[in-house]
């Protein structure tokens, strides 16, 4: 039986009202949906969040104990886990946005310094491994030159060092010297670049505090922008100044720009090591807070574990337009009224 022309259009247009229905509420939950996760994302970077791509990062055991009345008694026991291959995705993510020469190339858009900020810094710490290493070339020809006159002094009064033995012994101080010239300008070099970290971020206004008392937190969102770029500044100074400095009295400026290039490479792999220590008490730290206070969770973990997914982070990385209402604009506009109210104060007095 065939339906009646004005039945079977009544029909079409049920169907594609509901279709439309269905559209929009797709296309609703979808604006919602990018709107958690954009969230998600500045609420993590706001406030230091270590732990992204780990969805459980705890381990579940059934303990069995005995009670107060002799009857067994099992309860769960959560504790954090410690899998390498389960942090591996998060030390990555943590050496990409932390460590002074991975973070100029690939840090995210939201990170608190910006590209600007990490390039100076880096520059910076050129300039600073150009001095360190014309002091130590300094102190190691001068024990060079003490070496060879010992050695002259034990051929006895009058009688001089073959030139062969004066080169091999020159030879030999000058490429232990080097090395240790090297590997110590490294040392400090990775010491000044945990100083400048501290110098820029410092933890007295730090915004992973979350648990801070509300002045704490005012006081980065008005000063903490401006106080770091100052910090910035006064770093790049000194740096492009201490390495104009050993250029202009280096006698091979080649040999010293060498030198200062390993001595850099030599901290650039000491601070993995000390970056990696870092995101493991900060790790350790955030897991225990995220089980004990329900404040930590709600501002660094708006939406739990889950956001932002992996194709957030990644997809964000060259290129991220902040929201309206995010963490960041809400810190930026308190800054800026707290600034007009401080002027208006000064202003009325």
């Amino acid at each position: 039986m065939v339906p009646p022309p004005a039945m079977s259009d009544a029909v079409s247009q049920n169907a594609s009202a509901r279709r439309r229905s269905s559209n929009r509420r797709s296309a609703a939950q979808d604006v919602q949906d990018v709107a958690m996760e954009k969230e998600a994302l500045e609420a993590g970077f706001f406030y230091g969040r270590v732990v992204w791509f780990d969805r459980y990062p705890f381990v579940d055991d059934l303990v069995v104990s005995k009670g107060k009345d002799g009857r067994n008694v099992a309860r769960w026991k959560r504790t954090l886990s410690w899998s390498f291959s389960r942090m591996l995705p998060d030390l990555r993510w943590y050496l990409r946005n932390n460590h002074f020469v991975f973070s100029v190339f690939m840090a995210h858009p939201l990170n608190p310094l910006g590209a600007l900020e990490r390039l100076a810094l880096l520059i910076a710490a050129c300039g600073y491994a150009c001095w360190v290493q014309f002091l130590l070339e300094h102190d190691a020809e001068a024990s060079v030159r003490e070496a060879l006159a010992e050695l002259d002094a034990a051929a006895g009064p009058g009688v001089a060092a073959s030139d062969a033995e004066s080169a091999a012994m020159a030879r030999a101080l000058v490429r232990s010297s080097l090395v240790v010239t090297i590997w110590v300008g490294g040392v400090l070099l990775t010491a000044w670049e945990l100083c400048a970290k501290m110098l820029v971020l410092p933890p007295c206004v730090s915004r992973e505090a979350v648990l801070t008392p509300p002045s704490y937190t005012r006081a980065f969102n008005g000063l903490g922008a401006r106080y770091t770029h100052v910090a910035v500044l006064l770093i790049l100074a000194g740096g492009g100044s201490a390495g104009g400095v050993a250029m202009a009295q280096s006698a091979d400026v080649t040999s010293l720009a060498c030198n200062a290039a390993a001595a850099l490479s030599t901290a650039s792999l000491l601070s993995l090591g000390t970056d990696t220590l870092s995101f493991l008490a900060k790790r350790a730290e955030q897991l225990r807070m995220f089980g004990r206070a329900s404040v930590f969770r709600a501002r660094m973990y708006p939406f739990g574990l889950a956001r932002p997914r992996r194709k957030t982070l990644y997809g964000t990385c060259w290129r991220y337009r902040r929201l309206a209402d995010g963490p960041f604009e809400r810190a930026r506009n308190y800054g800026r009224r707290a600034l007009v109210s401080r002027i208006s104060q000064a202003m009325m007095v």
